[in-house]
């Protein structure tokens, strides 16, 4: 509702900022989780203090859109909440796509992630589900 809000300030031709979207989503879905991989990356090879459920965990957190509560901030601080919710918008359709093929991605890496780490599922979806968050996740 409150993304809908921001981009009504858009209609009537409203100007888009290219540079800032722009920026914002190299830095969302490409520098981002390059530093996220990086941070996994020292930890598994180096610094051992993380346990290999973290590395999933933040993988994840480093793969999804933009917040909506950016937009909210952006109200709250009257920063231009048109250029929020445009940027959010636009990061929550390119995520579509985006999270699986990173996840398939990310499941070439040579980290780590423990056999446990699947949730038990039961019933009919078990069937379903299962193997195909399995080639995702396990090597």
């Amino acid at each position: 509702m409150i993304l809908g809000m921001g981009l009504s300030g858009l209609k009537g031709g409203g100007h888009l900022d290219w540079k800032f979207i722009n920026l914002s989503l190299v830095f969302k879905f490409i520098l981002w989780p390059l530093l996220m991989f990086g941070l996994i990356a020292l930890d598994h090879y180096i610094l051992h203090y993380l346990n290999p459920e973290f590395y999933i965990v933040a993988i994840i957190f480093a793969l999804v859109p933009m917040a909506g509560n950016t937009v909210t901030l952006a109200v709250l601080l009257k920063t231009k909440p048109e250029k929020a919710s445009i940027v959010v918008f636009i990061s929550t359709v390119i995520a579509i796509l985006y999270i699986p093929l990173m996840l398939v991605l990310t499941s070439l890496l040579p980290f780590p992630v423990p056999p446990d780490f699947l949730p038990t599922m039961h019933g009919q979806y078990q069937k379903i589900l299962l193997p195909s968050v399995s080639c995702l996740l396990v090597r």
